[in-house]
């Protein structure tokens, strides 16, 4: 009886590999710089990313949440032809719509907006718990009258930013950190 070879998910499951360790195997040129700035980045700033369980997936903790998550693409549906996709958790952005607009750093969200395609609650449900997207939400995000947005994933996704666009993902983090700074303090309150 031959051996079967296990499957990427299971190597990653047992070495939870460093994001750094891998982004090699997947990226060159500029798409491999710029993904190890932000990584370098997201150390320096107290953001580390950990191998989230999922193949090739990376998750960043900060105050108790997810940040931010690093995707390195091998093939999924929502990714196409991407070779890396940044998704922030955006958790505060109505405490800081105002440095975004002001900023101009709003393309980066709406550019990446996520829209319902007509996906089912995923394990944990959609905003409204138990219930499938279909048809998405309708918001205005940072002034932008948004319809369809999907309700099971993320409001955006980068998908491999150049250096300006990581520069821009980079202060949203930012805005997201002082956010959750002032919402902890204010509870501790």
């Amino acid at each position: 009886m031959s051996e079967q070879k296990p499957c990427l998910l299971d190597e990653q499951k047992k070495s939870k590999p460093k994001i750094e360790d891998v982004i090699p195997e997947y990226l060159d040129g500029d798409a491999k710089r710029i993904a190890l700035d932000l990584v370098a980045y997201m150390r320096e700033n107290k953001m580390t990313l950990r191998w989230g369980g999922i193949t090739n997936t990376w998750k960043s903790m900060y105050k108790g949440n997810c940040i931010c998550r690093m995707d390195l693409c091998m093939g999924r549906s929502w990714e196409k032809n991407k070779k890396w996709v940044i998704t922030p958790y955006l958790s505060y952005l109505h405490e800081y719509e105002n440095l975004i607009l002001n900023e101009k750093y709003q393309n980066i969200i709406w550019d990446g907006m996520t829209y319902c395609n007509g996906c089912p609650p995923n394990k944990g449900g959609s905003r409204v718990k138990n219930r499938p997207c279909i048809g998405g939400f309708n918001a205005t995000i940072l002034g932008k009258e948004c319809k369809g947005v999907c309700a099971n994933v993320r409001l955006t996704r980068v998908s491999d930013p150049d250096e300006a666009t990581l520069d821009g993902v980079k202060k949203l983090l930012e805005f997201e950190k002082k956010a959750r700074e002032a919402s902890a303090e204010t509870k501790r309150k």
